[in-house]
């Protein structure tokens, strides 16, 4: 596997802003954000193994490992050097957090301040509000992804394609549902925690323990209105808090 299958190298020229996906999902996710953006950073949405150009590849059931090998391509490619910040939502807050520790424990003696960007995920100290579904049937964790609310109906329909897609969200799902954090506090890495006041897995209540994580201050902000896909359905508000953190990363 190519280092330089996991992302668009940055060009350098800017701070770089890792963006990790939420279970199932890929590089549109992202899509539209760099204009927002500009031009505080390089929006570079992380390509998850068995996705978007890497589909057929063997996906990785383990947080850590995606957050490892992704880790490892930014050393290999030689862009691990650049001020770079982590953002990610759902199952892709979890990986964008193990990167962050694992990149500040690699540069354990650059003094620069990072950021880590969490949405739609509670505090790793707190159990999932929810059952696993990695172990469901078949139809019944195509019944639960229709209730969820984030794949369309029009996929969740098609037999053929769901076929092909449920193998990669099965196993998304189960890196997220196995996933036991393990990371030291972060030193320079501040953390912004977005969630969503109709989210049962990141309402306000369980976006405080992001505090414990960090030691260079957390910042908690809930949409309200807005459920688990808050990153789709209130994309502005969103990204206006992911805005903010960055431009407040960038004066830093």
């Amino acid at each position: 596997m190519s280092a330089s299958a996991w992302f668009c190298a940055p060009t350098g020229t800017r701070p770089v802003l890792w963006c990790f996906p939420y279970a199932g999902g890929g590089l549109n996710i992202f899509r539209g954000w760099e204009s927002v953006l500009v031009p505080w950073v390089e929006v570079r949405p992380v390509i998850l193994p068995g996705r978007d150009m890497r589909f057929g590849e063997p996906c990785l059931e383990s947080i850590d490992e995606l957050a490892r090998r992704f880790i490892d391509a930014t050393v290999q490619t030689g862009v691990d050097h650049l001020p770079q910040a982590f953002l990610g939502h759902s199952m892709g807050a979890a990986i964008a957090y193990e990167a962050a520790a694992l990149a500040e424990a690699r540069n354990k003696h650059d003094t620069r301040a990072s950021l880590l960007i969490v949405g739609g995920r509670a505090a790793p100290s707190l159990s999932r509000a929810s059952e696993p579904l990695h172990p469901l049937s078949d139809a019944a964790f195509r019944h639960k992804l229709g209730e969820m609310g984030g794949t369309p109906r029009a996929v969740l329909d098609n037999d053929e394609l769901m076929e092909l897609l449920l193998p990669v969200i099965r196993s998304d799902f189960k890196a997220i549902e196995t996933w036991v954090s393990r990371c030291p506090a972060l030193r320079r890495t501040a953390v912004m925690a977005i969630g969503a006041a109709l989210d049962k897995e990141s309402h306000s209540a369980r976006l405080q323990d992001w505090q414990h994580v960090t030691l260079a201050g957390t910042t908690v902000h809930e949409i309200p209105a807005a459920g688990h896909f808050c990153i789709h359905s209130h994309q502005d508000r969103y990204l206006e808090q992911v805005t903010r953190a960055v431009a407040r990363w960038q004066r830093a």
